[in-house]
């Protein structure tokens, strides 16, 4: 399964899985499932892992900030919104 984004702009600032967990507040292994899933945009650098545009964490935050469900802090809403798919 092939999951590059070709059309990840060369100049956005791209995030490892680490750094992207650290900034929505979960787990490493959950964001790459939410990758595999395809639920969040990344591309394989060679044999240094994924790489995530900043702008997924844009986006992530602002899907979770519509949703307005309640919970406690915008990185949980964001994780909610893409466990619920």
């Amino acid at each position: 399964m092939m999951h590059s984004t070709p059309d990840i702009d060369r100049h956005v600032q791209l995030l490892t899985t680490e750094q992207f967990a650290a900034i929505v507040q979960v787990h490493t292994l959950t964001v790459r499932r939410w990758i595999h899933a395809g639920q969040v945009r990344a591309g394989k650098i060679g044999s240094h892992g994924w790489r995530i545009p900043m702008t997924e964490v844009d986006r992530l935050l602002q899907r979770a900030q519509l949703t307005g469900n309640g919970s406690s802090t915008v990185q949980h809403q964001a994780a909610e919104t893409l466990c619920a798919g």
